[in-house]
């Protein structure tokens, strides 16, 4: 990890079935950063090309659920190249969450996220590992848990429900990673304490002794309210930054490798590991 990493998470509105809109969306924010001073690493809500799912439930869900997968975009794709050169002319690494369509399959689509370098091309992606509740009638489950080295550290990403599974959080640092970050569309009606998704995120950071950034999104969409309060979570459970609102704001902060190094040292996490009284935790139900 280099010596400082300057970071931002930007919490925004998302322009449902829209991405020509939440590439403008994203283009102004990334013009905003670089007007605070820029920053390195620049991360994005969960879902950022196409907004969030409807429910079955809602009386057009069939007819939503169908346009939304053909909107869906394979990486690389039209999306994520627009999202590259963005990156290319702000000279920063960029993590963007994005309804991706499958590869090979058609009407099949994964919940991403996707890691962008600053000469504008694909280094990573992350299929969300955990589907929860009504994404399962949208979205096949990735797999692989994977890091990727870059030019400011080791990275690793997750996507929302999968930052509640600490066993994901563990394996990304066991493989090295220094730095996660989490895409979100987390709605108020999750929970009904606006504060546990900051310690979910403190916690995350402490327990590996790392960075966390949570990047939720703001707006409505029907019965949907997300929440924002985006936070970035530093290696001691401490907050670097945090917004306490559910209006658009971008947050930055500054990691610094000393700080990660220091809680290593101070609490040994990798050493005194049991992994001998684990293996319940691997097997199914």
């Amino acid at each position: 990890m280099k010596e400082s990493v300057r970071v931002a998470a930007v919490q925004m509105g998302v322009t449902w079935l829209d991405p020509q809109a939440n590439l403008g969306r994203i283009e102004r924010a990334m013009g905003e950063v670089a007007a605070k001073g820029g920053a390195d690493l620049v991360v994005f809500p969960e879902l950022v090309n196409l907004g969030y799912i409807k429910g079955k439930e809602a009386p057009d869900f069939i007819t939503f659920a169908v346009d939304y997968v053909r909107k869906a975009d394979k990486v690389p794709g039209p999306f994520s190249a627009a999202v590259g050169e963005l990156a290319r002319r702000h000279g920063c690494y960029v993590v963007v969450g994005m309804a991706e369509a499958h590869p090979v399959i058609p009407a099949t689509v994964y919940n991403s996220a996707v890691l962008i370098n600053p000469e504008g091309k694909v280094v990573g992606v992350h299929r969300k590992a955990h589907i929860p509740g009504e994404e399962k009638h949208y979205f096949y489950p990735g797999g692989g848990a994977n890091v990727y080295a870059t030019e400011v550290g080791k990275v690793g990403m997750m996507v929302c429900a999968d930052g509640t599974y600490p066993e994901l959080a563990r394996v990304l640092t066991l493989k090295g990673a220094e730095i996660i970050c989490i895409p979100y569309a987390r709605s108020k009606e999750l929970n009904p304490d606006p504060e546990v998704f900051f310690r979910v995120i403190s916690c995350r950071a402490y327990e590996n002794s790392n960075f966390v950034i949570g990047c939720n999104r703001v707006g409505r969409e029907e019965k949907n309210q997300f929440a924002g309060r985006s936070c970035i979570g530093g290696p001691w459970g401490q907050f670097l930054a945090l917004s306490e609102g559910e209006d658009e704001e971008i947050l930055t902060a500054t990691l610094r490798r000393e700080d990660m190094e220091a809680s290593r040292v101070r609490h040994a996490r990798f050493r005194d590991r049991r992994p001998e009284l684990y293996g319940t935790m691997t097997e199914p139900l």
